[in-house]
């Protein structure tokens, strides 16, 4: 089994409960991600998910039914006006074994945790990663 810290991403054959690298506690993890399907996003309180259809990539953001603009993920549900979601916030797709977001270069910005996440420079996610589009907290997880 293959286990990830949160905090650093050091990845770890074996059943520990320490990273070996910076001492963190350790997440469970599949092994490589091929596709993001059968993951899910899910709204920082718990009140929504999120299940992530069986592709490479996805878009998160909010539809607009009077422009009849749609997304991938549509976060509207949740209150994503409000917190500042954008209609193209960002994208989540599967490369090198891993889940990255980019930033769509939107007004409000992503972060992962403390770490502003840049349009040219995605950052990986891993399963328990809590990371914000705008002001809307969301934490990625397998289904």
């Amino acid at each position: 089994m293959l286990v990830t810290c949160l905090k650093c991403g050091w990845i770890e054959c074996g059943n520990h409960v320490v990273c070996i690298h910076c001492r963190n506690g350790f997440a469970v993890s599949r092994g490589h991600i091929t596709s993001i399907g059968g993951l899910r996003i899910a709204s920082g309180d718990g009140r929504y998910g999120w299940l992530l259809p069986d592709a490479h990539a996805v878009t998160l953001g909010r539809c607009d039914p009077h422009r009849q603009f749609v997304v991938d993920v549509d976060l509207s549900i949740a209150g994503a006006y409000d917190c500042g979601v954008g209609r193209v916030h960002a994208r989540l797709f599967a490369q090198d074994g891993r889940a990255w977001l980019a930033d769509l270069h939107s007004s409000n910005g992503s972060r992962i945790g403390r770490h502003e996440v840049h349009p040219d420079a995605p950052m990986p996610l891993y399963f328990g990663s809590v990371f914000q589009l705008g002001h809307m907290s969301l934490v990625f997880d397998v289904a």
